[in-house]
């Protein structure tokens, strides 16, 4: 991460990538298919992300902290 950057994602403190898809996506309220569209990803690869067979991309990491920016800032002008 460049200049002080930091992911919404560290901040929930979970150990592994499967444990990082759950919480985001549960804080979300969106199931894994539409996690999965988001992402741009497979439900099937996602699923394996969340199963601990696949680890999650930077990219991935990053798309994740974009929704869940997004979603605060929703809540803040109370939109969710």
């Amino acid at each position: 991460m460049e200049g002080g950057e930091r992911l919404l994602i560290d901040k929930l403190k979970p150990e592994n990538d499967s444990e990082i898809l759950v919480l985001c996506r549960k804080r979300l309220g969106i199931k894994q298919n539409e996690l999965a569209k988001e992402l741009g990803v497979t439900p099937s690869h996602l699923s394996n992300i969340e199963n601990g067979k696949y680890e999650l991309s930077y990219k991935m990491r990053k798309q994740l902290c974009r929704l869940l920016e997004e979603f605060n800032l929703s809540r803040e002008q109370g939109g969710a």
